[in-house]
């Protein structure tokens, strides 16, 4: 699939990355299944992986359906510890709490981990330290507040949404997506504001966010939830696992250290005079192994079991559970139930709002990396 970007014979493939949204991991999933897929660097998946339930009265998944996520979540982690090798490949899962009459985001990543990790192996977690990668990634994104350089105080965007002195605030709309339950705003601070599920094994990372109301999101009906994954979750995702680690980090120097403007340091150019750059990190497109489809972790023939109901004991973190998630810690405090709170919504209308809210996928990414070749490091 790569190979026919290609316009000429000497032009080349560098790193490749595949991300969605909501409907958009239908398309990640999709790719996954190419005959090159193997030589894909890094995943990002926001909210959007879903599939239907085998028994819809247990819930069981049936993990087979997402077999293209399990095999690459376990090459993310058979490419080593990212202190080791920090050019393995990268799986990041984000998801919300939104329940729809299908297995939801939060179900899916539980057995994508659960399969992915459940043969053990010699794994990393964001506890490997102050300086490792996962603990470096999982910190820059837990201090994301606004406003910031990125999203400046009074900046609007798609979909109704501003950010101010309080945070981050997207007004949910009386609409059919939300059942015209009446209009009301939804503020997050920052990032870690309904962080609730952190789970690091090499280089494979589920977050999920949960709040202590009866349906587990900040919005009753959970379309602002699900905004919220877009417009603020998923371009610092990208920021972080991307621009910030295929890209190389330049310094000033002087004396016998000097760099001038055209001199080349390792593979990468230096960009300006007293400059010197780090090699970005990532898996290359011709790195490793020759372009191939990923490996079949079912084989046919090969008996499938449904969705796990034990937890995997390898590392990563989970700090907040549910009943039904098979690594809810019992006598853990749970949300009181509020009756009359309406269900969350998952309809054709979501579906509409997630498409409208395309326009503003990657906002943060974008002035990142603009941000970065303003001051030379991109």
């Amino acid at each position: 699939m790569f190979e026919s970007a290609r316009k000429s014979a000497s032009d080349t493939i560098g790193r490749v990355a595949v991300m969605g949204f909501s409907e958009g991991c239908q398309g990640v999933g999709a790719v996954l299944t190419c005959s090159d897929a193997n030589t894909i660097d890094t995943v990002i998946a926001c909210d959007g992986i879903h599939t239907q339930y085998t028994d819809k009265f247990t819930k069981s998944i049936n993990p087979a359906n997402l077999g293209q996520y399990i095999s690459f979540a376990r090459s993310a982690i058979d490419d080593g510890k990212p202190s080791v090798n920090p050019d393995g490949r990268v799986m990041v899962i984000t998801h919300s709490s939104i329940t729809p009459p299908y297995a939801s985001t939060t179900e899916t990543a539980q057995v994508i981990w659960y399969e992915a990790t459940k043969s053990g192996g010699d794994l990393e977690s964001a506890d490997c330290g102050f300086d490792c990668p996962s603990a470096v990634a999982e910190t820059a994104l837990a201090s994301v507040t606004w406003p910031n350089e990125d999203f400046p105080d009074g900046m609007k965007l798609p979909g109704n949404s501003t950010v101010g002195t309080g945070g981050y605030t997207t007004i949910r709309p009386s609409a059919p997506e939300t059942n015209f339950m009446p209009a009301a705003p939804f503020t997050w601070s920052g990032l870690s504001d309904g962080w609730t599920t952190r789970r690091n094994a090499n280089g494979l990372h589920v977050f999920g966010w949960a709040y202590p109301t009866q349906n587990r999101t900040k919005d009753p009906s959970g379309n602002r939830d699900h905004v919220f994954q877009a417009q603020m979750v998923l371009p610092y995702v990208a920021k972080t696992f991307l621009v910030d680690r295929w890209n190389p980090v330049c310094s000033g120097t002087s004396g016998l250290g000097m760099v001038f403007e055209d001199e080349i340091v390792g593979s990468y150019e230096g960009l300006g005079a007293g400059e010197t750059c780090e090699i970005g990190h990532g898996r290359t497109y011709y790195s490793g192994q020759d372009p191939a489809p990923l490996k079949n972790p079912y084989p046919i023939g090969v008996g499938v079991p449904l969705r796990s109901g034990s937890c995997p004991s390898s590392p990563g973190q989970v700090i907040v559970g549910r009943p039904g998630d098979p690594c809810w810690i019992p006598g853990a405090p749970l949300p009181k139930k509020e009756p009359g709170t309406p269900q969350p919504l998952y309809d054709n209308g979501m579906k509409a709002a997630a498409l409208i809210l395309g326009a503003s996928i990657g906002a943060a990414a974008l002035v990142a990396i603009a941000n970065r070749k303003k001051n030379h490091q991109y």
